[in-house]
């Protein structure tokens, strides 16, 4: 039987640095982007990791640069390449 998983909105500092820490250390992520006309121009929405436990659905529009700034999200994307000029503006 499947195990269900735990999801988490994180769409603020508190939530975005507790989410942050929950994922240091973990070796395997799903990563997963949504926007409109995802592209170097375009405009990243939501980035969804998950780990065998709990899904993090951090709220791009909601914390803007702060997602990558003080998250540190960015270094958990480097290694993706599919979503990679989404992330280099």
């Amino acid at each position: 039987m499947a195990r269900a998983l735990k999801f988490q909105h994180v769409d603020d500092l508190n939530t975005l640095r507790s989410a942050i820490s929950e994922l240091k250390g973990i070796m395997e992520l799903a990563v997963d982007c949504e926007g409109v006309d995802l592209s170097k121009t375009g405009k990243l929405c939501l980035i969804q990791v998950g780990t065998k436990e709990t899904v993090f659905c951090f709220d791009v529009i909601a914390l803007g640069r702060r997602v990558f700034d003080e998250g540190e999200l960015a270094q958990y994307h480097l290694s993706c390449h599919v979503h990679v000029p989404c992330l280099i503006a």
